[in-house]
């Protein structure tokens, strides 16, 4: 049997081949700079994006392409109507039951009480032996935390701060007031509420995906609403936040701090404001983890084998 060709756009990302190839032994699997995507893209029968956009010229190339499939949900940088005309499946995983929400609630979760707590700063007092019992750190017990985008990750995060004693408010772009008694919430609104809460909470999980709407949803002009040394948390795309006006709010001491494991471009440029104390970045690994990569491996190559079966792919975005 003819073995079945999958690249992985871009050279980042490593820990999928060792996850995949476990699942299916059938694959020729090889991650493609790129830049040579496009002269390379011709040969591959299984596409996984990563972080690289896959925009319409690139899949005019592809002539032996059958599917695309994300590692994780996000499909922000694939031109699935491109992908449609050409009769190429888009599939991806979803973060709920795959081990992915949990894992990035997790880093969510780690990342809150990083930031109230210092670090990385505070290693520096034990290094150079200064501040001892310094700084006084912010607890979670009786605080506020806003969740905007309340799907599979949004949900994973509320159950986690419920557990350290902390009042949720949630935004869901389709309304479902049962989720209030569920996930013993404040209140859940609707994207037109988000400044009517901004001011309440100590903490803002971004837990949303990147699309028109969602472009830049924290900006200039709601920003400086937010209640004064509250913290923002990003695991979810970098483009949702105005980067000028983050910037700007970290420059004026409004925000407590931010943690982001998103950025505008990935890998990022080195931004000054990286190195401030009161921001933590990662890069790109909330939801990496052996949990979420062993689910998220079976996923992929479970579809791997229905569209080579001829059927049609699971969680298919454009069957």
């Amino acid at each position: 049997m003819k073995k079945i060709k999958v690249f992985v756009a871009g050279i980042h990302f490593v820990g999928i081949q060792n996850y995949i190839s476990e699942c299916l032994d059938e694959l020729e699997f090889e991650f493609i700079p790129e830049s040579a995507l496009e002269y390379r893209i011709h040969e591959c029968d299984v596409l996984i994006p990563a972080m690289s956009k896959i925009d319409a010229n690139l899949i005019e190339k592809a002539q032996n392409l059958k599917l695309i499939h994300q590692w994780g949900a996000g499909l922000d940088g694939v031109d699935i109507v491109a992908a449609t005309k050409k009769g190429i499946y888009v599939a991806n995983v979803p973060t709920a039951n795959t081990g992915n929400a949990e894992s990035v609630a997790e880093w969510s979760i780690m990342a809150a009480i990083a930031l109230a707590r210092g670090f990385p700063y505070i290693q520096n007092n034990v290094y150079n032996a200064v501040g001892w019992g310094c700084p006084v750190g912010i607890s979670l017990i009786g605080k506020k935390a806003l969740i905007i985008g309340f799907g599979g990750i949004g949900r994973a995060i509320a159950q986690r701060l419920k557990s350290f004693g902390v009042h949720i408010w949630a935004i869901k772009q389709n309304l479902d007031n049962k989720l209030v008694e569920q996930y013993k919430l404040e209140a859940i609104g609707r994207p037109d509420n988000l400044e009517k809460y901004l001011p309440l909470v100590d903490y803002v999980f971004l837990a949303l995906p990147l699309n028109k709407e969602t472009q830049n949803l924290i900006n200039s002009n709601n920003i400086f609403k937010f209640k004064k040394g509250a913290f923002l948390i990003n695991p979810s795309r970098g483009d949702i936040v105005e980067k000028q006006a983050l910037i700007d709010a970290l420059n004026k001491n409004h925000l407590g701090g931010v943690a982001l494991d998103v950025f505008w471009k990935e890998p990022p440029d080195k931004e000054d404001f990286f190195d401030m104390k009161n921001v933590i970045v990662t890069p790109h690994i909330a939801g990496v983890t052996d949990v979420s990569y062993k689910a998220i491996a079976f996923y992929v190559c479970e579809n791997i084998k229905r569209v080579f079966e001829g059927k049609k792919p699971l969680n298919c975005v454009n069957c």
